[in-house]
């Protein structure tokens, strides 16, 4: 069932009572993350501190920083979509991630126990040696244009490291930065699954496919509140964990109501510009 929508209202912001203060990120040659040379404080006037950022500047993914999902390994897959560890369905170019489900010719796609008949293979990743609790999660990204056709879906999302992807995913605490369907291209939903005050809301972006925005969660022991090119749209409270989150980066596949179909377009791919973390 579509969820009723949530216009985004509020004013704009760069965190919570944030403002962007240019030219003050770490020295010049400094092996520490630099989030785009950019700090953001807070409304406190402290300095959110960075502490992860990939601008996707190479011409391959940065093997010791992220991990590619492989059903075959792990049994997470894209709905439908086999997730493989392929140049087709995960490379880096021109400064972006491109992360792309295409259809293939009917094969079984193998699980660590059984498999599944599939025509799909699609890409996911995930950070390998970063996970964090709390913070300031931030990734500029461009979803596919699928002109209405259900069947894609994107997600831009973070999990608890201590459930690896080599489990089920139901029950694990989880939270959605920014999730696309085809079948609503109007709008993105964040989420925030298994925490006590779990919430799903739709935040209006007719143009996600038209070009990159900038989706981010500002994540603290009692909220969650996330911003849609600086603008909050939605908020849950309750979020409390020890669990440090490991941001995780897919494109494959609906389920439900968003299943794929002949007409779902192939190759559809998901680019990311940049991932930043601070603290």
């Amino acid at each position: 069932m579509q969820p009723s929508r949530l216009l985004c209202t509020a004013a704009v912001l760069l965190g919570i009572g944030g403002v962007l203060v240019p030219g003050a990120g770490p020295a010049a040659g400094s092996v520490a993350p630099k989030c785009g040379g950019l700090v953001l404080m807070k409304a406190t006037g402290k300095p959110w501190v960075c502490t992860f950022d990939d601008e996707f500047n190479g011409t391959r993914l940065n093997r010791n920083r992220w991990s590619v999902d492989r059903t075959a390994v792990g049994g997470f897959h894209l709905g439908s979509a086999c997730a493989v560890d392929s140049r087709r369905t995960v490379s880096v170019s021109h400064g972006k991630l491109h992360l792309t489900v295409r259809r293939a010719a009917p094969f079984q796609c193998a699980m660590p126990r059984g498999s599944f008949a599939s025509s799909w293979k699609g890409g996911s990743v995930f950070t390998k040696s970063f996970a964090q609790a709390y913070g300031r999660f931030s990734v500029r990204a461009k979803f596919p244009e699928a002109n209405g056709i259900p069947g894609l879906q994107s997600a831009i999302w973070t999990y608890a490291k201590s459930t690896t992807m080599t489990t089920a995913i139901a029950g694990t605490r989880e939270i959605d930065i920014a999730e696309a369907y085809s079948r609503w291209p109007d709008y993105v939903m964040p989420t925030v699954h298994n925490f006590i005050g779990g919430h799903t809301d739709n935040c209006d972006m007719p143009d996600y496919a038209a070009r990159f925005h900038t989706f981010t969660v500002e994540w603290t022991p009692q909220r969650a509140t996330f911003y849609y090119d600086g603008v909050a749209c939605s908020w849950a409270g309750r979020t409390g964990t020890s669990q440090p989150f490991l941001i995780v980066l897919s494109q494959g596949l609906g389920i439900r109501n968003n299943i794929e179909s002949g007409a779902t377009p192939a190759p559809a791919r998901m680019d990311v510009a940049w991932v930043r973390v601070w603290t």
